[in-house]
């Protein structure tokens, strides 16, 4: 599949959605049971492989340290293999309210970096039993686990998670993206499992 993600410590963690890694978008996972690896509920597993590529055309590989696939957040933490220097973070902020401009960082279609534009329509709206961000800038399939930016202090406030459509191939304005607190709650949470774990 193709999607989005973005920095969250300089040394080389990015956030993106599950779906995005996972190798079917309909089909849940049961868990991870080994690096990049899916099982499923009839014994089959398939491992993946992820690739990473930055604006500045640098290409790595990624291994999923953090999320489950039954998680209904549809959250998943990477790590850059071979990692070396820092890597640019976005920062989160709760600061949002209604009618704030934002801009969304994605690829729609495959068709890479694409930024859009758009309001907050409501910091709360109910998506099959989430809490989610409403927004009119443009999300696209390939635009999931991209960030949501507020215009005027360029703090991502969420993360494009999914839109209403016509069709897949035809979206209508509603974009839904999961908000920076629950992300950060993420993040906190996996940290620290991985600090325990050492790793």
């Amino acid at each position: 599949g193709i999607g989005t993600g973005f920095g969250v410590t300089k040394n080389g963690l990015i956030m993106t959605k599950m779906h995005v890694v996972s190798p079917y978008f309909s089909k849940i996972a049961s868990r991870i049971s080994a690096p990049n690896t899916f099982e499923y509920v009839n014994g089959e597993t398939i491992e993946v492989v992820i690739s990473l590529i930055t604006k500045a055309g640098a290409t790595y590989t990624a291994t999923i340290v953090g999320g489950s696939p039954n998680d209904v957040n549809d959250l998943a933490l990477l790590r850059i293999n071979n990692a070396s220097g820092e890597f640019p973070i976005l920062d989160l902020s709760d600061r949002p309210t209604r009618y704030d401009r934002v801009v969304t960082i994605g690829n729609p279609f495959n068709i890479t970096y694409t930024v859009g534009e758009g309001i907050i329509s409501t910091l709360e709206r109910t998506v099959r039993g989430r809490r989610l961000i409403q927004t009119t800038a443009l999300m696209a399939p390939g635009s999931s686990g991209g960030p949501i930016i507020l215009r005027r202090d360029h703090q991502g406030i969420g993360m494009m998670d999914s839109i209403f459509a016509v069709s897949a191939s035809t979206p209508v304005g509603l974009g839904f993206g999961t908000p920076a607190s629950m992300l950060r709650s993420f993040l906190k949470t996996e940290l620290l499992r991985l600090s325990n774990e050492g790793r």
